[in-house]
């Protein structure tokens, strides 16, 4: 943020993932390792791999991970349509999409959600970051 706000915001990284599990574990440890005040949500959407159990050791770890498993692949379009719900019925200030298998700099949420509060922006993409 621009260093005037008092209040940290409520930030949600959501990913959508299907298959992913030889780069989820590096995305997710790439942004957790920013230590930002933020909830990363991954929807795992009929993973016939082993995605879903890296992302639950991961979580297991760390609190700031949710895992929410679709027993059927069900698209990218209806797990962007979940992270939507979640982001506005539980009142976040921001989102953040990322790609499970981007491999996003360390303060790239921080660089990318300072970005846009900066320039009051309601919508910023940013890659690479």
């Amino acid at each position: 943020m621009d260093g005037s706000l008092e209040i940290t915001p409520k930030i949600l990284v959501g990913i959508c993932a299907y298959n992913e599990e030889r780069r989820i574990g590096s995305c997710l440890e790439r942004v957790l390792d920013g230590h930002h005040s933020f909830h990363i949500l991954v929807i795992a959407s009929g993973c016939t791999d082993s995605t879903a159990d890296v992302v639950k050791r991961i979580a297991c770890m760390d609190q700031r991970v949710e895992l929410v498993e679709e027993g059927t692949r069900n698209g990218k379009a209806k797990a962007l349509g979940e992270i939507l719900r979640r982001f506005a019925s539980e009142k976040y200030d921001w989102l953040v999409i990322l790609s499970a298998d981007s491999k996003p700099s360390k303060d790239a949420v921080h660089r990318l959600v300072s970005y846009a509060d900066l320039n009051n922006l309601d919508v910023c993409s940013g890659m690479p970051l």
